[in-house]
């Protein structure tokens, strides 16, 4: 029987975060009054506000850690990491991204990178993927009009976030959100996650 291996595939991994006990609120009003310090800081984003690098110590980035680590370890455990690798989560920072808001194409440290989304206004700007392999690029055949798109010819996979959401994803894994069209403040946060065997 005739049959196509999906080879070399890259993990996208998304839940809903439930009964987080308040802990939204707290990391919103972090934010608040980071944006009243004006500690934030310019990456990738083009308009908008990105808090600063945010670490252990402070009391609702303690909270979230701790809160998210089982979700963390049972996706590694999905994947099959070794038993006794070392799991370590970055400090984290939280963007605000108004209307026309958007973020470059980059790419995050560590092995895998974390995407929680607090507040999602509706059109607030899709997370877009872009395929990492570089035959993309550069052969002509991946821009032919293909009838459907599919995990062999998508040039780009489009996650259009709800509040709650959580994403894992490898860090090297290219990816920008477009503008947001809302009027409503969006708000997530990021994180990198650091996996080794020591």
């Amino acid at each position: 029987m005739d049959k196509i291996e999906g080879i070399f595939q890259t993990p996208l991994f998304k839940t809903k975060l439930e009964n987080t006990h308040g802990l939204d609120k707290e990391l919103i009003k972090l934010l608040e009054n980071e944006k009243k310090l004006k500690a934030g800081r310019k990456k990738t984003n083009k308009g908008g506000f990105q808090t600063k690098l945010l670490g252990s110590g402070t009391p609702a980035v303690d909270k979230f850690h701790q809160f998210v680590s089982p979700t963390v370890v049972g996706f590694l455990k999905q994947i099959n990491i070794p038993e006794d690798s070392t799991v370590r989560l970055s400090p984290l920072w939280i963007n605000s991204n108004t209307k026309n808001s958007y973020n470059l194409s980059h790419t995050h440290d560590g092995e895998f990178s974390l995407v929680y989304y607090l507040k999602t206004p509706k059109d607030c700007g899709s997370i877009v993927f872009k395929n990492p392999n570089p035959a993309f690029t550069i052969l002509k055949f991946y821009d032919l009009p293909f009838p459907e798109y599919n995990y062999y010819n998508s040039q780009e996979f489009v996650v259009d976030p709800k509040e709650n959401d959580l994403l894992i994803f490898p860090s090297h894994l290219v990816h920008y959100v477009r503008p947001s069209n809302s009027k409503k403040e969006r708000i997530s946060l990021s994180l990198n996650i650091y996996v080794t065997d020591e």
